[in-house]
């Protein structure tokens, strides 16, 4: 194909860890140009989300580089090594408790909120007649004075505190009681070259002795890993150490620049696991996008194997590719229903083969960064 573009330009607008606590137009763009030369393979154009949202735009400029510009480098097919050793295998799915008890904060933090605000108002309300006095004053503990309203609404505050304990309880319960005895691992494999063209095709055999496994379902997800660090600062014209750009974390102590591309679980990404270094819960992808999930019997992939195909997430993505600043990364995941027990996930990544054609999305699907939001 005769490429007559000598410039590749990335502009990318990141999510944060937090992305709904940020307004996305406000957050500053990062740029960056690449030099491309004839004997380069030209990389696939990108629209991804918009200007007034988060951004992935990658296009193919006809205007020579400088020679200060750096060269392009095509970006690999083949997922990093590490990424792979933390994001394929059995992983723990969190406690529903988790997910509730987030939820569930806002709700308590409001409620303090009017209760300050009521009690604000107190005297005009009583004198009206709208409030009773018996919910009016506050009452001395200790050396201090609380609302009485401040009173009734604290309980409910701390209930979602306790349901966060209790998840983790439970699930460093589960930790303890996989590593002592993990579960038989399945055969999937991938049929032929899976392109981004057509479903893609599985063969899924459990083991013999899985009985307790009651039902599966799998599906395709496809995902971005964060980009480095150190190139994103660079191409937002900061340096590492400097004051950070708005909407972007400071860099964790104990967390290398590959972890955190890789996504394999930090601090508020995943509940609490316990001192093991295995991550047994799947952290999700910043941007990530999951197929139809297609269920199959548990006798016949269990009796021999069984075949199905999995649809390709809805939105115009593009194959596997890692680089530094953009990575597309997909996975087979299969989910098995355990009786007595948490379901547990499979995970498998897979290599998916583009056409090079443009790629053009008006949503980017943003993830949550909290595992048990998405799970």
């Amino acid at each position: 194909m005769g490429w007559t573009a000598r410039t590749v330009r990335l502009r990318l607008r990141w999510p944060p860890f937090d992305a709904d606590s940020v307004v996305a137009k406000e957050l500053p763009i990062a740029v960056a140009e690449y030099r491309l030369t004839n004997a380069d393979t030209a990389p696939c154009e990108l629209s991804m989300g918009g200007e007034e949202s988060f951004l992935i735009e990658r296009t193919l400029l006809d205007t020579a580089s400088s020679s200060d510009t750096p060269k392009w480098t095509e970006p690999s097919l083949d997922a990093p090594a590490q990424l792979c050793a933390h994001r394929s295998g059995w992983f723990l799915t969190p406690n529903r408790g988790h997910k509730l008890a987030r939820q569930m904060i806002g709700v308590a933090v409001i409620g303090i909120i009017l209760a300050l605000i009521i009690h604000a108002f107190e005297p005009v309300l009583v004198n009206a007649g709208i409030m009773s006095e018996s919910y009016a004053g506050s009452i001395r503990l200790g050396l201090l004075d609380y609302p009485v309203l401040l009173l009734i609404f604290f309980p409910v505050f701390c209930i979602p505190i306790l349901m966060r304990i209790g998840s983790n309880i439970i699930d460093y319960r589960r930790t303890r009681k996989f590593l002592d005895a993990p579960p038989p691992s399945p055969s999937i494999g991938v049929e032929g070259s899976p392109n981004t063209a057509a479903p893609i095709a599985v063969n899924i055999q459990f083991p013999k002795d899985s009985e307790r496994w009651t039902a599966a379902r799998a599906w395709v997800q496809v995902g971005m890993t964060t980009p480095s660090r150190d190139v994103l600062l660079l191409a937002m014209g900061r340096l590492d150490g400097n004051q950070n750009p708005p909407g972007f974390s400071t860099a964790l102590p104990r967390m290398t620049s590959q972890e955190d591309m890789m996504g394999t679980g930090v601090g508020e990404r995943t509940p609490l696991e316990g001192p093991d270094k295995e991550r047994l819960f799947l952290s999700p992808l910043p941007v990530q996008e999951m197929g139809s999930a297609v269920e199959f019997p548990i006798e016949d992939a269990r009796n021999g194997g069984i075949d199905i195909h999995l649809p390709l997430p809805d939105g115009e993505w593009p194959g596997s590719e890692y680089s530094s600043l953009l990575s597309f990364h997909w996975e087979v995941v299969t989910m098995v229903e355990i009786e007595d027990d948490f379901p547990l996930k499979w995970v498998l990544p897979i290599q998916v083969l583009h056409d090079g054609s443009p790629r053009r999305m008006d949503i980017l699907q943003i993830q949550s960064g909290r595992a048990e939001m998405v799970s």
